[in-house]
Parts: C-alpha cells; sequence; structure tokens
C-alpha cells in the first residue's frame, strides 16, 4: 500500500489525539493503526476540540470499509488513499461527525544516524545518490557510474588497476545489470574484477601460511592450515573468487583455532592436571542443591571478610564472616581464644537491623543475647557485612525451596572489534562505582543477562567465550536459557544447572528501529521466561545516536514497547511494562549529557556526577515522562561510559574530524540498566558500574546485580472450593486522558490466581467534579463489577499475587491505560483503598482508584502456612519497629527470629489513643514517622539509598504498636495518602444483665467511624493523591503531594473465619471511666478486664499486648475451672483467651501458627508444653474449653 501523508504508522492513541488538538480546525483527521484488531486502521475526526474514532476493517476479499454511524450504507475501497479520497468528496453526508477537511501529515523524522560513531570503510550511499538512476535504460546505469568514476581518489592503484575499473564500468556493469533485471543475484563480472584485486593479496596469503604451520608445529597442534594454492591461473593475475573466499574463511578459522590451542598449552603448563578438572562431562541437575557453590567445575575457596568496628560506644571488636565455614566471629583486641562467647553458627543469627539515622550502625540480634550494636567505618563496608551475613544463611540452608535469587546484568558496546580476553572483572562486579564485595564476587549469581551492541563475534564464538570465561573465573558450568541476535545486537541468558528445571515459557523476540523501522542496526532484542512463579524479562537495545536525537530515541522507546512479541499470548491488552513481575531493560541507550565538553570534563575529574546527572537526557526524559515512564536506576557513581580512547582507560576521545567536518561526542553514560518491578515485591540494586580496565572499545562495559524474591512454581491447596477467597469492588474510579467524544469504558480483570481474564460491565456514570480538559473520569458502582472467585484458597500464596486492571473502550475494544495492584494488604472485612497510575504502550495515561478487598467464604477451609518466613526477611531497617528500645528477643522459638512490632491487627479496634500494649500514645508524631514510611529506600522502585529493607513478614511473626489513633493498614499506601476511614458494623445489642467492663483510666473511648464518600471528585491539587476531594490539604490534615510508587509491602492480614458481631458499644460509669459493654458471653471471672474484649469480626488475630503492670494475675486460677458448657463458641483466639482470662498466651499461640480456632481441635497438652505454656491449671483451662465447644 502506498504511503499517504495522514497515514501514521507508529503512533498512539495520545499521540494521535495530541495531533488532532493541535490541528484546531475542525475537519481535521488523520488515521492509526489500530491498536486491538492487527491489519485494522483508526479514523481519527476533529470536531468542537473532540475526537471522534471510527474503524477501518479489511473484509475477507482484502478491501477496506469504515465503521460510520448506522444507516449509512457501507461502501469498499481498494485502499486507504481511495477511502480517504471518497469521503473528502462526499462533504457532510459521510457518516461521520463531520466533513473531512485537512489532513495531518506525518511528522518528519531523520531516521539516519548522527554519524558519532566508529566509521568502517566509506560514507553508505546516500538514497538521493540514486534518485535519479532509470533501472530500465543501460545508458543511465553506465552514466551514473561513470560520474562516480569521476570523483574517486585513484592515486593508490596503478594504471593496469585503473583500466580494469574503466572497463567494468563502461562495458561489464551492463551485463551485471542484465543479470539482476532476468532474477540472478549474481554479479559475474563483479566477481572477476574483484579477483584480479585479490591476485597480489593471495601471494601474501600463501607466505602467511606458510608461517602458521610452523606455528602450529611449535605447539604440537594438528590444525589444518591453509595449504598452497594449487591455482593454476595465479600467474595470470586471476583469482578464482570461491576459493579466494574459502581460504579466507580456512585462515580465519587456523588463526583463531591455533590462538586457542596455545592458550590452552600455556594453561596446561600453568595448572597441572591434579587441579583442573574436565569439564567436558555432563552434570546432573537432579543431584545438586540449590546453593551458589555445589555445581561448580571446583570448589571455590572463600576467604573470610573481616571488618574492624566498635560495639557500643567505644569497644573495638573485628567482625568475620566465614561464608565457607558458616560462622560468624566477634572478638576483641585483647581475646584472641575463639569460644562459645565470640563464635556464632548461621543459625544462631537471627536478624540484622541497619539504623536509618546512622548509615554505618547495625544491630546484630543473636539467639541468647542481647542485642548487639556495631559502628562501621563506612555506609559501604555496613552494607557488605550485610549481605555477606545474607549470603551465608542462604548458602547453608537445610531448605530446599528457592525464594530468593540473584541477577547478574551486564551490557556493553564492542564496537565492532575483538573483545578483550580478560572480561572476569565484568562478570565479578568488579571495577568503578558501587561493586560486590571481594569474597561475594567469588560467588557465581543465579541468572546471568548479558547484552551486547557492535558485537564482531559470532552468536556460538560469544556464547563459547562467556562460558568460558565464567568457567575459568568463578567455576562453574552454566545452563543456556535462550540467545537472541538481531545483527549485531544479542542477548544470551544463562542460569545455573539445578535451576533449569525452574524455567518455562520461555520466548524471544526482536525489533528494528534502523532506517524506516526496516534496519536492525538499531532496535532491541528480549527474552521473557518463568522462573518457578515469578515471570522476568530481560530486553537489551541500541537506540538512535547523536546528542540531537533524544525525540528520535524516545520513539524508538515507545516502537520497542509495541513491537517486542513477548509475555503472555492472551494478554494483547497489557503492555510489556505490565506483564512481568520483574523487567530489566538495559543497552547503549545513547543518551546523552546536554553541557559543553570543558565543563563535563572537569564535573568528571571531580566526581559530581549528582551535578552531571541533571543534564542527563534519559533523566530529563523520564521526568518529562517522555520515555521509561516509571522505571528504576540504581545511583550512578561511576564516570560516563562513552566515549573513550581505544586502548585508554580513562581517557576520552571528545572530538573527531570527518569529512563533513568536527564532530564534538561529549562524554556520556550511554550504556544504562533500568527495571520496573511489581508493587509490594522484593528487589535490591546489589551492584551498579563499569570496567574501565577494558580498553578495546569505545565504551566501557556496564555491569548491575540484583536480588530478587520468587514466588513457588507449587500451588498449595489447588483444588478446594473456588468460592472460598473473592474479590470485591465497592467502587472504582478513573481519570484519564482523552478527547474522544462520549467514550464508554469497561474494566478488565487478569491474575494468575484468577480462571481467565474478567470483564465488568459498562460504566454508567462520569464524575464532573473538577474534572480537567482533556480528561475522562467514568466511575464504576459495585453493582457493575462482578466478584472475582480465586482459582485456590491459600492465603500466603495469594498475598504474593497481583492483579492487573485495563480500561477498554466499549466501541473499540482498545486499552486506554493498564495497571497493577498488590493484594498482600487486601485481606480484610472492610474496602481498603487502593490507588494506581495508569500506563499504556511506554506514556502515562492517568490513574485509577478506588477500594476492594479479599474476602472468604464462611464455610471454607482455607489454609495458611506455618510461620513461613523468606531468606530475606533477615534484614530490617530500624523504622520497622517503634522504637529501639523495642528490640529485644521474646521467645526465639521456634523460628529464632526477631519479632518487628508493627501494627498488623485490623480484627482489634482499639480506642482512640491507645496502642496494642495499652499505653497511652503521643500525638506529636505522623503516623507516616512512627511506620519510618518517608522515602523508604527499600521499597520496590526505590535505590538511591545504599540501604534496602525487605518486606515485612506475615503478622504470624511479628508484635505491633499502634500511633495515635492510626489504622496502620490504611496509612501505608501510595504516594502518601492518608489512612482511609473505617467501616465499621452496627454495635450489638448489651448482654442481659448488664455486665460491665470499665477500661483503663485514662483511655479513650472509640470515636464514630465515617463511611468515605466515594462519590467524590478529584480537586486539581489533589491528582497525585487519592481522592476523595473532602481529603483537603490543610493544616489539620496534611497532606504529602508526592507520585504514588511501589509500595512496601504492608502487613498481610491474618485470615480467620468471618463472623457477625462487631465492637461493643461504649457506656459511661457516673464519675468514672468510660466503659465497654460486652457482648455475649460473659467473662468467666467477676473481675473486670483491663483492656475492652476482642471484636467478633476478626480476620487476624494479633491482638494487643497487655501493659506489664495491667496484665491479668493468673496466680488466683487454680482450682477455679469454670462450667464453658454455658459458653457459646467464641469467633477468635484473640476472644476466646480473652474470655479464659489467659491474655498473656495470645502472642505465643500466633507465633506458633495456632492462628484459627478452625484447626484448634487437634492440640495436645504436649503443643502446650511446646508452647512453653509451664502452668498446669492454664493447660487444663485451655483443652477443657476446647473439649466443650
Amino acid at each position: 500500500m502506498a504511503q499517504v501523508p495522514y497515514h501514521h504508522r507508529n503512533i498512539t492513541r495520545l499521540k494521535a489525539e495530541e495531533l488532532l488538538l493541535n490541528a484546531k480546525e475542525d475537519g481535521s483527521f488523520l488515521v492509526r493503526e489500530s491498536e486491538s484488531i492487527e491489519g485494522a486502521y483508526t479514523l481519527c475526526v476533529l470536531y468542537q476540540s473532540r475526537i471522534f474514532q471510527y474503524r477501518i476493517l479489511t473484509g475477507s476479499d482484502g478491501k477496506l470499509s469504515i465503521q460510520s454511524e448506522k444507516g449509512v450504507q457501507e461502501r469498499k475501497y481498494a485502499d486507504l488513499a481511495q477511502l480517504v479520497d471518497e469521503y473528502l468528496h462526499r462533504g457532510s453526508n459521510n457518516g461521520l461527525a463531520c466533513t473531512l477537511k485537512y489532513p495531518v501529515a506525518t511528522e518528519k523524522i531523520d531516521d539516519v544516524d548522527s554519524d558519532d560513531e566508529e566509521e568502517i570503510g566509506e560514507t553508505p550511499l546516500r538514497w538521493s545518490d540514486t534518485s535519479n538512476v532509470n533501472a530500465g535504460g543501460d545508458d543511465d546505469i553506465t552514466r551514473y557510474f561513470s560520474e562516480r568514476f569521476g570523483t574517486l581518489d585513484l592515486s593508490k592503484c596503478d594504471g593496469a588497476y585503473v583500466d580494469s575499473i574503466r572497463h567494468y564500468v563502461e562495458h561489464d556493469v551492463k551485463d551485471d545489470a542484465h543479470n539482476v533485471q532476468m532474477g540472478s543475484g549474481q554479479l559475474t563480472k563483479f566477481r572477476q574484477l574483484l579477483s584480479k584485486t585479490a591476485a597480489e593479496f593471495n601471494r601474501e596469503m600463501e607466505i602467511f601460511c606458510g608461517r602458521l604451520e610452523v606455528l602450529r608445529d611449535l605447539f604440537g597442534s594438528n590444525i589444518p592450515v591453509p595449504g598452497p594454492s594449487l591455482d593454476k591461473t595465479l600467474d595470470k593475475g586471476i583469482v578464482d573468487h570461491d576459493k579466494f573466499v574459502e581460504k579466507l574463511g580456512n585462515m580465519k578459522t587456523a588463526v583463531v583455532n591455533l590462538e586457542k590451542r596455545a592458550s590452552a598449552r600455556v594453561r596446561e603448563l600453568v595448572f597441572p592436571e591434579d587441579e583442573y578438572e574436565d569439564t567436558s562431562t555432563s552434570i546432573s541437575a537432579g543431584t545438586m542443591r540449590p546453593t551458589p557453590l555445589l555445581t561448580s567445575v571446583r570448589k571455590p575457596s572463600l576467604p573470610p571478610s573481616s571488618f574492624d568496628v566498635k560495639l557500643g560506644k567505644n569497644q573495638k571488636i573485628t567482625l568475620t564472616v566465614d561464608i565457607q565455614v558458616g560462622k560468624l566471629f566477634a572478638v576483641k583486641p585483647s581475646k584472641d581464644v575463639l569460644d562459645e562467647s565470640n563464635t556464632f553458627p548461621h543459625e544462631k543469627i537471627l536478624q540484622l537491623i541497619k539504623s536509618t539515622s546512622n548509615k554505618c550502625r547495625v544491630d546484630v540480634i543473636i539467639e541468647g543475647r542481647k542485642k548487639d550494636t556495631y559502628t562501621f567505618e563506612d555506609a559501604r563496608s555496613r552494607e557488605n557485612f550485610c549481605q555477606l551475613v545474607q549470603q551465608m544463611k542462604n548458602m547453608h540452608s537445610a531448605s530446599s525451596d528457592v525464594d530468593q535469587i540473584s541477577i547478574f546484568i551486564g551490557t556493553w558496546n564492542m564496537g565492532d572489534a575483538s573483545p578483550s580476553w580478560n572480561l572476569s572483572p565484568w562478570f565479578k562486579c568488579q571495577g568503578a562505582g558501587k561493586t560486590r564485595d571481594k569474597t561475594l564476587s567469588m560467588i557465581p549469581h543465579d541468572i546471568y543477562a548479558i547484552g551486547t551492541q557492535e558485537s564482531a563475534l559470532t552468536e556460538k564464538e560469544w556464547i563459547n567465550k562467556v562460558r568460558r570465561l565464567l568457567r575459568d573465573g568463578l567455576m562453574i558450568e552454566l545452563h543456556m536459557v535462550a540467545v537472541c541476535t538481531l545483527w549485531g545486537l544479542r542477548l544470551v541468558v544463562l542460569t545455573k544447572q539445578e535451576h533449569r528445571n525452574k524455567i518455562s515459557h520461555v520466548r524471544h523476540s526482536t525489533v528494528k528501529t534502523g532506517i524506516a523501522n526496516a534496519l536492525g542496526n538499531k532496535g532491541a532484542v528480549g527474552i521473557s521466561f518463568f522462573f518457578s512463579g515469578s515471570f522476568l524479562c530481560f530486553v537489551n537495545c541500541h537506540l538512535t545516536s547523536g546528542s540531537e536525537k533524544n525525540n528520535r530515541r524516545n520513539q524508538n522507546y515507545r516502537d520497542i514497547l509495541k513491537g517486542l512479541s513477548l509475555g503472555q499470548k492472551d494478554q494483547t491488552s497489557f503492555d510489556l511494562t505490565n506483564q512481568f513481575h520483574h523487567l530489566f531493560w538495559f543497552g547503549d541507550l545513547n543518551y546523552r549529557l546536554e553541557d559543553e565538553v570543558q565543563p563535563i570534563l572537569k564535573k568528571i575529574t571531580e566526581r559530581e556526577y549528582d551535578a552531571l546527572q541533571k543534564m542527563d537526557q534519559l533523566k530529563n526524559s523520564q521526568n518529562a515522562k517522555e520515555s521509561f515512564v516509571h522505571f528504576c536506576e540504581g545511583e550512578v557513581t561511576f564516570p560516563p561510559s562513552y566515549r573513550y580512547l581505544r586502548g585508554s582507560k580513562d581517557q576520552y576521545d571528545w572530538k573527531k574530524v570527518k569529512k563533513t567536518g568536527i564532530r564534538i561526542n561529549v562524554p556520556s553514560w550511554c550504556d544504562r540498566v533500568l527495571w520496573k518491578s511489581y508493587p509490594q515485591t522484593y528487589i535490591v540494586n546489589t551492584a551498579y558500574g563499569s570496567v574501565e580496565d577494558v580498553d578495546t572499545s569505545d565504551h566501557k562495559p556496564v555491569f548491575s546485580s540484583f536480588d530478587i524474591g520468587v514466588m513457588t512454581q507449587f500451588v498449595p491447596g489447588l483444588g478446594g472450593n473456588t468460592e472460598d477467597v473473592k474479590m470485591v469492588f465497592d467502587n472504582v474510579q478513573v481519570e484519564m486522558r482523552t478527547s474522544v467524544s462520549h467514550p464508554r469504558f469497561q474494566l478488565a480483570f487478569h491474575s494468575a490466581c484468577l480462571e481467565g481474564t474478567v470483564t465488568s460491565k459498562t460504566n454508567m456514570n462520569y464524575c464532573s467534579r473538577n474534572q480537567r480538559a482533556n480528561y475522562c473520569c467514568p466511575v464504576w458502582e459495585p453493582k457493575l463489577i462482578p466478584e472475582l472467585y480465586t482459582i485456590f484458597s491459600d492465603v500466603d500464596y495469594l498475598e504474593d499475587h497481583h492483579l492487573l486492571i485495563a480500561v477498554k473502550s466499549v466501541d473499540g475494544d482498545e486499552s486506554y491505560g493498564e495497571c497493577v495492584l498488590s493484594l498482600k494488604s487486601m485481606f480484610s472485612i472492610a474496602p481498603q483503598r487502593f490507588s494506581c497510575l495508569l500506563t499504556h504502550q511506554g506514556e502515562e495515561t492517568g490513574k485509577l482508584w478506588g477500594s476492594m478487598h479479599l474476602t472468604t467464604g464462611t464455610s471454607s477451609k482455607h489454609t495458611r502456612k506455618k510461620s513461613i518466613r523468606k531468606s530475606y526477611e533477615l534484614i530490617y531497617m530500624d523504622t520497622d519497629f517503634q522504637s529501639t528500645g523495642d528490640i529485644d528477643i521474646l521467645d526465639p522459638e521456634p523460628e529464632k527470629i526477631m519479632k518487628p512490632k508493627l501494627v498488623v491487627s485490623k480484627a482489634v479496634s482499639l480506642p482512640q489513643g491507645v496502642t496494642p500494649n495499652g499505653k497511652i500514645a503521643t500525638t506529636d508524631r505522623s503516623p507516616r514517622d512512627d511506620l519510618g514510611l518517608k522515602n523508604a529506600p527499600w521499597q520496590s522502585g526505590s535505590s538511591r539509598d545504599i540501604d534496602s529493607r525487605p518486606p515485612l513478614p506475615p503478622p504470624s511473626k511479628i508484635h505491633a504498636k499502634t500511633p495515635p489513633g492510626v489504622d496502620v493498614l490504611n496509612s501505608i499506601d501510595v504516594g502518601g495518602r492518608p489512612p482511609a476511614d473505617r467501616h465499621l458494623p452496627p454495635p450489638p445489642p448489651s448482654p442481659p444483665g448488664g455486665t460491665e467492663m470499665a477500661l483503663p483510666a485514662g483511655i479513650l473511648p472509640p470515636l464514630p467511624s465515617r463511611k468515605p464518600d466515594v462519590s467524590a471528585g478529584l480537586e486539581p491539587e489533589q491528582y497525585e493523591v487519592v481522592p476523595p476531594a473532602t481529603l483537603k490539604k490543610s493544616a489539620d490534615n496534611p497532606i504529602e503531594c508526592r507520585p504514588p510508587m511501589a509500595l512496601p509491602p504492608s502487613i498481610p492480614p491474618r485470615k480467620g473465619k468471618p463472623a457477625t458481631s462487631p465492637v461493643a458499644p461504649l457506656t459511661s460509669k457516673s464519675g468514672g471511666s468510660p466503659v465497654l459493654s460486652p457482648q455475649k458471653p460473659p467473662l468467666p471471672s467477676a473481675r473486670k478486664s483491663p483492656l475492652p474484649s476482642a471484636p467478633t469480626e476478626e480476620v487476624e488475630d494479633v491482638p494487643p499486648t497487655l501493659p506489664r503492670k495491667l496484665r491479668a494475675s493468673s496466680s488466683d486460677d487454680s482450682g477455679n475451672l469454670h462450667n464453658y458448657e454455658k459458653l457459646k463458641k467464641p469467633l477468635s483466639i484473640s476472644q476466646w483467651l480473652l474470655t479464659l482470662g489467659l491474655p498473656q498466651y495470645i502472642g505465643t499461640f500466633v507465633a506458633q501458627g495456632w492462628d484459627n480456632l478452625e484447626y484448634m481441635d487437634g492440640i495436645t497438652e504436649q503443643d502446650l508444653l511446646d508452647m512453653k505454656i509451664t502452668h498446669p491449671n492454664h493447660r487444663t483451662k485451655i483443652l477443657e474449653s476446647l473439649k466443650n465447644f
């Protein structure tokens, strides 16, 4: 189909609307490609500042027709030009919103890369040079080449060769042209000319081959070397072309093999046979444990790492982490003897708690000891220490489950040159910038993703080289997951042998973004696959070069997003950035620094990288949301990786003299590693830097490494009642950029925990309050959104899942934006507020917010694992705790872990101003201060701080304190939102007899709850803050106006059997404190409890801990067994133990995994003894109670 000026091939819906709005004239139109139907088009028309869209479909006969208003006869057209021409002449009687008048032409984009990269050979022939050539006339072809011949520099050629070229131009080129016209692909006359050109070189090759034979004999090799020529026409100055090319290939192979043999022979002399094993034999993955060392060819020796630190304030200590042995040593200078007081096995190390106020300090919790506070020399040392301890515990873990892996990302523009043989520092993350500890660098990663650009090696040569380097440097044999190549652009993904069975659904794809998006000199290659239950994607790209081509690079990014065919084939509604748990994007992005070269060189010398980052085109494009929206990058602390003088380690070659003039290439960070992860997933960037010692290219290799959490590939509880767990939406509202007239939308929901994609009904209403121009705000009420039933009921497994939501038009079935919602904090009896930014094809299109929750069926026997702890939960920040004084060991058994004191319970509604420990909370701190959520560095998507903290553990593993009157689970949310209001059911009636329970002195009754105004609109100044508009920014209600980001994993609520009775009402005694009227059943004792009884509606079971001075006494319980037959069965662990007068055991039951009364019937006295319940009467009371209900 011929190109027409109004046909825009590679633009998004938003870009099309922007072009039409800029045109401003009614009747302006353009045609873009449909996003939902392959081979279809969309006609976009501007009328009265609104956009009207009409689909153009291709029929079975190959002709086009347009879907316009009903009643208009459908016509068929051969192509777009005929269709548009017909509608232009129809006038107003065309079934469209208005007459087509003004076509909006495509923007002219210079496809040719700037010539700032290395030139190889002569300048390529330009399209304009052949514009006047008539392919059908031999005279025109001869004239063209004659003109070109007259411009050649022939000073390097002898007279005979010049005559040969002239003869070809004047006579032989006609024969070659005739062969091409007849369909032959061979240029016979040109090959004869090339043979004459190589005559002298062929003689030199004979001499060279003889010398190669001498070297072969020196190393005792049987490598075949091209023999003497048998070409008898050599004396006539003619060389057979095919034999000449074959000889060149054989010579190249002989040289490469000879170099390999020489290297092998030298290695054999350096490493005796008894120290170097042969790796040719296959390794069985089934016999290996998932540790980083057992896949090695020979086991490496990991040296201990020592740190000089201060214990407390002044005492000097040497901390030594011996990964090989699995022990931590803390030795004083005055004590050389190692004993139990200074030697700690890995299983005794329970928790590392890093300080945020002092980045050199860490608290180490060891079983049987009080916490030890160590101060390191610098923040980097503290980080290395924490990583070493975590690696030591992971390596010596007896668990076969893998929930954390490490990933190496490497990118290097090789500059079409043979690579350096010493690339070990690259794979070990050693060089400039943020590097790995020397000991850690000797431990191989689980996955290697290596991207190269302008590669001079073949695919096989490069893979063999990488494998050999990793085997020699890290002593490990790797399994190749996939390799993908586009011209000189290549991506190789390798993994450990023991992980090969965890990888599935491997896909790879390529996209060309060179001239007219047809050449592969620029573009991208990508590979995606599942690792256990986590979906990973790696993209290596080479974007347009030139400092002035920033807009073109941004367009390359969008073209790659649209063109890569990765992920799941049935998820066409969601673009590449919303389909994967972790998406890694790297390569030669070619973004430049925008400043003069001398100021840049000065800042590089002074290591002022932060100042240079403000001039970085990539950062500025991200801030302007023009490309790589919501992607993250590690802190850049290494020099710009481009453009170096080849052969130099630190000298920039910023000036280049070309035929067209002098070209200035300012030093820039062209080679980058970015990533985007789902919210509330664990990912830590452990290294990001460059290797300065590799000098064969004008680019330096860049490395980055990550620790990520992975989901299990085994689904627990599968096959149960599909109605056990369901997602219920209370409301959904969207604000998105569009000027389409009267759009109607649907919501599409997709998740791995759902049987398939579920679609809502069409929205009926719009929110017009405070609506901005060119924005649309559809609203969905609960009746329009179906309940979503999960295919399995295991709560722990569900909490790791995410829900993908797409806003799609009803008419065109095109997506207007997608987002990802974490289910981690959505288990609740009341709807929880959420907010997500919408993106589509790399552009931010708006935001979506509302409220929803996950509920459990009343008859379901849903499962929850007992005290499962992730391996990455070893390290915490001190902001995970209420105060440093709260950090102590309560009871290390059975998990032997430190329990951070964070609020986790929603079921226990506390009075205003009361903490779960019964203390009166102060009000001089904000909820986010108490939670330590200001610029939390460990969030998925944050990497500016050297500290990184993992997600918070499940509630069965932690105790908590509450800030004054704050629902913490609602306060931990996107973008600094204020806590959401709670939905509280009406209070139950008072029990007969008016039994009352007094609250402790100073405790205030709870304030009445207010239902959120879900219909309220969005204030303009609150666009980055979750609505409703009633939450206005004021001195009394401060709101952090920050854009939403990836959330820290909120505390997952404990799920239990829902009940029907809420918090009891509060009354007042005359002259006394407020009292609580409890519901049935009454307390077993006449004495009054110091705290209100727990509500009976419970989805969590971590109750408030009693203060020591108010804790119920148990000394008078002997012989005081009650008649439990008269009591009704309680509905929660906390209610049951409070009713028994044994609240001190609530935390014990929860910590041991007894968090649901449905499973209490199997508990025995031995179980109670194992839980350290030593009082015999208490055990008897518990067992008797269980028998009776």
